[in-house]
């Protein structure tokens, strides 16, 4: 298997982590439970969904400074920040789960459609 195999499916696994872990954090019954799907699994998951995606734009050659790339990383935070703030305030109402899936849903858009800052100017 080549590194850029293996970066694509720890990605996949890295992403599939973190969005059953944002989920459990937007309908377990507990807030310690929520807590831990947050802090302790969605947090870490996306972080190596990040190092994964950076991998594997680095052996691709794509700029880690292109549009598609820093949208997605801050995207990306955004969405994670969010369920960290409806985590420490207990909030779990649809609203929560809004502002979760929206940058996250843009986050998705700019990886399929990669995007680049010389688009902008055509």
């Amino acid at each position: 298997m080549t590194l850029f195999g293996l970066a694509r499916i720890l990605k996949f696994i890295a992403l599939l982590t973190y969005v059953g872990a944002s989920a459990v954090s937007c309908t377990a019954t507990s807030a310690r439970e929520r807590k831990r799907a947050v802090h302790s699994i969605a947090s870490p998951a996306l972080l190596a969904a990040w190092m994964a995606g950076y991998t594997l734009a680095w052996l691709r050659g794509t700029s880690p400074f292109e549009l598609w790339t820093l949208g997605g990383l801050l995207l990306s935070l955004g969405a994670n920040l969010g369920l960290i703030h409806a985590v420490a305030n207990d909030a779990r109402t649809r609203w929560v789960v809004i502002r979760y899936a929206i940058p996250m849903a843009l986050t998705i858009v700019l990886m399929v459609l990669r995007p680049k800052w010389s688009w902008l100017g055509s």
